[in-house]
């Protein structure tokens, strides 16, 4: 198990919302990369114009199944 050791934030969304965001994915690379891990938030949330999305410092928890 491994968990984020500092927040991670997405945004500020400054174009149109973004819409109901349930899942997160981790990724190797900005573009073109791999999904190395994926799953859903424990709840989800809605991002508009000006919002962002937080994930706090020991948040994210990874397990390899």
């Amino acid at each position: 198990l491994v968990d984020n050791d500092a927040d991670i934030t997405f945004g500020p969304n400054t174009s149109s919302n973004w819409g109901l965001v349930s899942h997160v994915s981790v990724w190797d690379a900005v573009s073109a990369g791999n999904c190395l891990a994926k799953g859903a938030l424990s709840s989800s949330v809605t991002i508009n114009v000006n919002d962002s999305l937080k994930i706090a410092a020991g948040a994210l928890d990874i397990s390899l199944d």
